[in-house]
This record gives C-alpha cells, structure tokens and sequence, in this order.
C-alpha cells in the first residue's frame, strides 16, 4: 500500500481499502480516451459499498446513548467492538436529498473531544463593542445584542450581484443557515450583513479589524461554496435541492453501491466563493467549517477531513499524539501547509506554547497569504485591505507573536524592545518588503487610488514575492547564470543583524507623510537611543506617500539586452513592472529620458541591489510620483567576490550606473 519508506507505514492499520470506479469505454462506439490515474478518480468519484444494515442499526443505536454536541464530553465518541473488521473499512453513504445534520453532529462532537489543542477556543480576553447575533432559535429569527463568549456559528458566502439589498428579505443562504444552524445544536449564527450595523460606523471597523476573533471564536464556520449568490441558498438543506447520488442496488442482495461524488475540495476551488477576497481569510480563521457543494457536505477543522458520501473510520485514522488524521490521509484546504509553489502538503503542526515559531516560518506564511489573496477579487477596491486584516492580525498576535506589524499591507519586523538582539532597522526591512513584491508576467494590474502605489493593497492583480535574474557576462566569456531570492528568506536573513549585514545595508531616509505633508511616521525616530516602542501605528486607510530626500537615481547608460534579460553598463538588470511593460526596454529608457519615470536605489544588502521605478501621474490636480515597479541589478561576480572586491559599501553603490536626482520627491 506504501513504499518502505513512507513515514505513514507504520501508523496505517486495517485493510488496504478497495474501490470501484466507472470510467469510459476504451474502444467501439462512443469510445474516449481517458487516463486512469488518483485525480481522475477524484474529480469523477468512486464506488463504494454502503454499510450493511446491521452495522447501520448498531451506529444509530450508539449515537442516540451518546447523545449530540453540548460542548464538553466525558468520553469519546466510539464504535461497538463487535464486527471489527466492519469498523476497519471505508463505507459509502446513502445520501438523502435532504441532509440529516446528525452526520455533522458526529463530526462535530468528535472533533470537540480528540482535538481540543488544534480546534479548541481560544480564551476571550475582551468583548467586542456593537457585537450582535442572529437568534435562530426565535420565530422569526432575530438579530440581538451579544457576547463573543455565546456558542455561534458563522456564515462564509458569496453575496453576488443579484442579490436583493433589501433588510426586510433575507436571501435564501442566510434562510437556509439559519436551519443548518439549529440542526446543529447551535442557537446562534454570525452574518456579515445582518450583525453589522452599518449605522455605527466606528463598532463596524472594529469588528473588520478583528474579523480574526469573529471567525475563531464560531464554533464553526457554514461555508456556503456553491452558486453565484446569496439566493442560491445551501444544496440539502430546507427548500435547497441538489443532484440525486448515484447508486445501484444488487438485485436479490443487501449490497448498494454509491458514488463517493467529486472530491469537495475540488468542487471547492472550482466554486465563486474560492474566488472571492473576503472569503479567503473566512476560511482560514474558522476553526471548524461546515462547508456545502453543489453536490454534498463536507467538514474541514484543523484535524480532519470528511465527505459526507463517506463513513470512515474515524478511530482508525486518529494520531492520537497529533490529535489529527494520520499522515496518509490527504490535508484539506485549510488544515494542510504546503510550500509557495504548492509542490507539495503536510497537516499544520500542533500549536505548542513552549516552541518558538522561526522567523522564516512568520515571512513565509505572511508572504503565502499575499500571494494567495491577491489572486481574490473584490467587488469594492476600497476593501483591498480591510479584508485582509483578519489573516494579518491572526498572523501578528499568534506565530508572530508580536514581532510583525502589517504597515498597510507591508510586513515590518518590530519586536518589542526587551526582545531585540541588536538595531531594529525597522526602515531597511521596509524598503526590502516594498521593493520585492511585483505583478506576476502577464498579470493586467490596476491601480486602487485609495491606497499608496507602494503597497501591494494599492493595486490589484495577483503579486509574487520573489527576485530573480539572469546574470550576464559583459565580456560574453562566461555563461549566464541565474540568481532566485524569496523575501520571507531575505528578510528571515536580515533580521539575524550579521555583523557583515549591518555594514553592507543600505536604504533612503525615508518619511511616512499624510496627504497634507505632515509627518505621519519617522523611522528614524524609532531607535535605541530614542526609547520609542519601534511598533508603527495603527494608519487609518487613505494614499500616504513616502518621502524620500534627494534620492539616487538611475543614471544615462549604455542599454542593451542579452538572451535573459537587460544589461545596463556592465550591471545585469531585471525589470518587473505593473504598468506598460509592453514596450520592453527602448521604452523603458524612453520614458526616462522624458522624465515621465525615474528608477530610485531603494535597498542593498552587501550584492542585493533593489531599486523602485516610480511613474510621474497627476491626482487632485498636482503632480506625483507612483511606484510602477521595481527592478533589481546584479554585477557579473558572485556575491562574496563583489564584496572583497569593494571592501565598502559606498565603494560599491559609487560605481552603479545612479546619480543623485538633486531635489526631494514624494512617492
């Protein structure tokens, strides 16, 4: 079932699990060509043998002594001991058109039991002002005035285009939640719409901020991830139908066959609610989810994941010491870590107080998280934050620990002043983090005008954290080489303050400015010597700029290209822009010449040379200057060569094709 070394071997127990598939004909009429391969049989489902009638009467019997989710339990859910060999397999589920909820009261109360430290509440330090929830237990159902402390379920969905905005009539989802919700056990539900009151402005933007607690604290979340809207409602539920299950029955025999359906991760990420901004934090702060397709239900909390097509054998796939499935299950959407590229997966680690997150295990999930969510849309631009804010909180107040503080949308390493090791250079790890993010090629970006263009949130398209060039040889006796960065490694890098770091490090003497020019936050005032917490402030949302004095400038230079890229003088050079990257690099020298761009130094860490192209653009009738880009350089020597090579820093940044502009500009 295994190969010798899969670390699953030695926890897999029962029987390798057998299935049966339909696929099209090979040959004849009507033939198809088809690959039979594991996500073929999850996109098209498998057959499966219900379980027989004696073990279904056995299951109902223990549920029914066990009793449904109240919370706390003095013993944990279980199977009869008697027909073991019943216990060890996979079963199909006879599936209703409606749903029966006591499928979801099992999972439920199961994962209530075995896996308090993965999905287990955190403790309520504060209330939150303006908190209200929908009682369902009340006819009509009602919206009242309560506490995060009170057991509530929270609604994940697509509001969509066509949905009535009127108060009186709420849209077939929420309806529909509301059962799912009582079914369940539960007596409240959170709605977006209903339990914000968009009349106390000040209650709503704190709730936004602290959407992480919102979702955390449900008991779990109801994703509704099928239809286009709100009026699609949840497929099973009350008046909601869906798709009959296959199924084929054995003449003159107790034997079913039923359709596992498509896995619902896949009908999951093919759903509009996969696509949308506000859902991706949704997803990932709940701690359980109670998630509808089109086709079936599905629950995903940080420990398991089940269909509801299928019975499995829950006790058999336990890591008890994990308190999760063990490893030869597949982690789900949620619940699973995999790298940027998504090469691969693994469940989440069990949180542990005693262990210390690294610093590269922070960057990286900050930077997955941006990566991700801004390839979401949003309905309104002036949400490009706010509906990131949960995720970054989240971040901050867990594995960060306080360490990370999201500058609108910019990640900057602020630990607090009894932690530090040395200078916080909370302003070189600014300019690093503002400089590395770029559009992904081919990406059509758009400026949002409500956020600086120097924050990912100021624009939309989907953003890669990641430099890469191809460096040149200017005498052509060398091969090319290629040179790949991750920031989330930069920066993990920057933060160790290497002696040898400290000295080659170089950025502007920048000043965050409001729109009127007064200072809205000096980095340079955050220092050891000052006594200031190194913590920026909490920015109300509006286009701050960056003042930078008199800054380094590219330079005229002798501009060619070579098979990977450009090369300016004898540095090699890469351009990643988010606007008019089409006219390649006669343009791009064009524009400069005009004076229409200007490409600013902007970070060097001993041969990491990053600079920002900014675009001059007029808004509210003056002229300003907006970051269209980034580019970075590379000299033909390794790195360590280029550093022998100059001995200083000023040494090195003197022989870069840059001038100094002669006036200060605001970006």
């Amino acid at each position: 079932m295994y190969e010798q070394e899969h670390p699953a071997r030695g926890k897999a127990k029962g029987f390798s699990q057998a299935f049966l598939g339909v696929v099209p004909k090979k040959s004849g009429d009507g033939a198809l060509s088809w690959d039979v391969n594991a996500d073929w049989f999850r996109g098209a489902g498998m057959l499966y043998r219900t379980m027989p009638e004696f073990q279904t009467e056995l299951l109902s019997a223990v549920s029914a002594v066990s009793g449904r989710s109240e919370g706390k339990h003095s013993r944990g859910p279980s199977l009869s001991d008697n027909h073991g060999w019943v216990k060890r397999g996979i079963w199909g589920r006879e599936m209703e058109q409606t749903i029966d909820m006591a499928v979801g009261q099992d999972w439920l109360r199961y994962c209530e039991f075995y896996h308090q430290g993965r999905c287990g509440r955190k403790p309520i330090t504060r209330d939150l002002p303006g908190f209200r929830l929908v009682d369902c237990a009340k006819s009509p159902p009602t919206v009242v005035d309560a506490s995060l402390a009170e057991r509530y379920t929270a609604l994940s969905y697509v509001w969509g285009r066509k949905t009535t905005t009127d108060e009186t009539t709420w849209p077939k989802v929420i309806l529909d939640a509301v059962i799912a919700t009582k079914e369940m056990g539960v007596r409240y539900l959170w709605v977006d719409r209903l339990c914000m009151d968009h009349l106390q402005p000040r209650d709503k933007l704190q709730q936004i901020a602290r959407m992480d607690e919102i979702f955390e604290g449900a008991i779990f979340a109801i994703i509704a991830a099928c239809g286009e809207d709100a009026n699609h409602g949840l497929p099973g539920v009350g008046s909601t139908t869906r798709p009959p299950q296959p199924k084929y029955e054995f003449v003159n025999s107790d034997i079913t066959l039923v359709s596992s359906l498509q896995d619902p991760r896949l009908a999951i990420k093919k759903s509009a609610w996969y696509t949308r901004g506000w859902t991706y934090q949704e997803g990932l702060l709940a701690r359980r989810r109670l998630i509808f397709t089109d086709q079936q239900m599905y629950w995903e909390c940080e420990g398991m994941c089940c269909p509801e097509s299928l019975v499995l054998p829950l006790e058999m796939y336990h890591d008890m010491e994990e308190q999760r499935m063990c490893d030869f299950m597949r982690p789900g959407l949620f619940n699973g870590v995999s790298f940027i590229d998504g090469s691969w997966e693994r469940w989440k680690r069990l949180p542990s107080k005693a262990e210390e997150p690294s610093t590269l295990s922070i960057f990286r999930e900050l930077d997955q998280h941006i990566s991700n969510y801004t390839r979401r849309d949003l309905t309104y631009d002036d949400d490009s934050l706010n509906a990131f804010l949960g995720i970054s909180r989240r971040v901050e107040n867990s594995i960060s620990r306080g360490k990370v503080v999201n500058l609108l949308g910019i990640p900057v390493w602020a630990p607090p002043m009894d932690e530090r090791t040395g200078p916080p250079r909370t302003r070189d790890l600014f300019a690093l983090s503002t400089c590395f993010w770029h559009h992904k090629d081919g990406v059509v970006a758009r400026r949002r005008p409500h956020m600086p263009s120097w924050t990912w949130v100021g624009w939309k398209g989907a953003v890669d954290l990641f430099s890469s060039i191809i460096v040149a040889d200017p005498d052509g006796k060398a091969k090319e080489r290629k040179q790949n960065h991750q920031h989330y490694v930069a920066a993990t890098q920057f933060t160790r303050n290497d002696p040898n770091s400290l000295r080659w490090t170089y950025s502007p003497n920048i000043v965050l400015t409001n729109r009127d020019g007064s200072i809205a936050y000096d980095f340079g005032a955050n220092d050891l010597v000052s006594g200031r917490s190194p913590r920026p402030p909490a920015l109300p949302i509006q286009p701050y700029g960056i003042y930078v004095p008199n800054p380094l400038v590219l330079d005229r230079v002798k501009a060619r290209t070579h098979q990977g890229g450009w090369m300016f003088n004898r540095v090699s050079v890469d351009v990643k822009l988010s606007r008019g990257a089409g006219g390649g690099i006669r343009e791009y020298i064009e524009q400069h010449a005009k004076g229409q761009q200007m490409t600013l130094l902007w970070f060097v860490e001993e041969a990491l040379i990053m600079l920002l192209v900014v675009e001059r653009t007029e808004r509210e009738g003056r002229v300003v200057w907006e970051r269209v880009g980034r580019m970075r350089m590379s000299f033909p020597e390794e790195a360590k060569e280029v550093v022998r090579r100059y001995g200083r820093l000023e040494r090195m940044v003197e022989d870069l094709p840059l001038r100094r502009l002669g006036e200060d500009i605001v970006i």
